[in-house]
């Protein structure tokens, strides 16, 4: 699969992943040089998901489905077993659509 553009990206992340959520399109995401050592960050007050400037491929893809996971799941949702769920939900979807490397990669972030 070729490089997509963050907009892109995150464009397909939504359909295929999150199809429920936001439906107003209200939420953002922007690519930042600094994140303080993190990978993504999910900002609930300003709508807006986060990721490290430069990030492509595959490791984008399971960045923007795990920070979206944080908006869909809510403020007080760490890293828990319901946001494990969420993320082996999505390592399901991902293996369904054909795409076993990012199943794959979604399943390892999810024990992480």
């Amino acid at each position: 699969m070729r490089n997509l553009s963050l907009a892109e990206e995150y464009k397909r992340i939504r359909r295929d992943f999150f199809p429920r959520w936001d439906r107003q399109q209200q939420w953002k995401c922007r690519s930042m040089p600094d994140l303080h050592g993190a990978h993504g960050r999910c900002q609930r007050e300003k709508k807006t998901i986060y990721v490290q400037q430069g990030m492509t491929g595959i490791r984008l893809r399971v960045v923007l489905i795990h920070e979206i996971a944080h908006a869909v799941l809510g403020p007080h949702q760490g890293h828990g077993r319901r946001f494990g769920g969420r993320i082996l939900k999505a390592a399901e979807k991902a293996e369904r659509l054909g795409d076993s490397e990012l199943g794959a990669a979604l399943r390892q972030e999810a024990r992480a």
